[in-house]
């Protein structure tokens, strides 16, 4: 399963109020090796998942990815990424 697809298949379950669902697939995709925009995409939506029950880990989930999006070529389309 490709990274892209993690990401869609983590997304669905968190539209639909499954977070901890969610939670475990994103968790799977940002421990593998970072494909371009889809590890900054997983870090920041995990951590919108986290953040109410867990803002400091939140907050260290947003840190790295923009630690990881100064490394990652086509940053710039980020905002382009839902």
């Amino acid at each position: 399963m490709t990274g892209e697809l993690m990401l869609q298949k983590a997304l669905m379950p968190a539209d639909g109020g499954d977070e901890a669902g969610a939670e475990e697939l994103l968790r799977s995709l940002i421990n593998l090796p970072p494909e371009g925009l889809l590890g900054v995409r997983a870090l920041v939506v995990l951590g919108e998942l986290m953040h109410p029950s867990d803002p400091e880990g939140a907050q260290r989930l947003f840190a790295d990815a923009r630690d990881l999006v100064r490394h990652v070529d086509g940053a710039d389309d980020l905002r382009d990424v839902e």
